[in-house]
């Protein structure tokens, strides 16, 4: 699993439990879950995505 920040948000790579398995082929999708502060999570498919997510989320809790 891979963690990494973005903007002050923590960022989880999430697979499949079979997937993390010896010998298994990782799907061709990516899972991603975005943690803020309070908690509250956000699902996206792809690195990209996810940091798009978090860049709205944001500038909706600025505006």
């Amino acid at each position: 699993m891979t963690d990494f920040k973005y903007k002050g948000v923590l960022v989880t790579e999430n697979w499949p439990a079979s997937v993390r398995m010896r010998g298994a082929d990782r799907p061709s999708y990516e899972r991603w879950t975005a943690t803020f502060n309070d908690l509250t999570t956000l699902n996206a498919n792809s690195k990209r995505e996810i940091k798009a997510v978090i860049t709205a989320t944001l500038q909706q809790v600025a505006a």
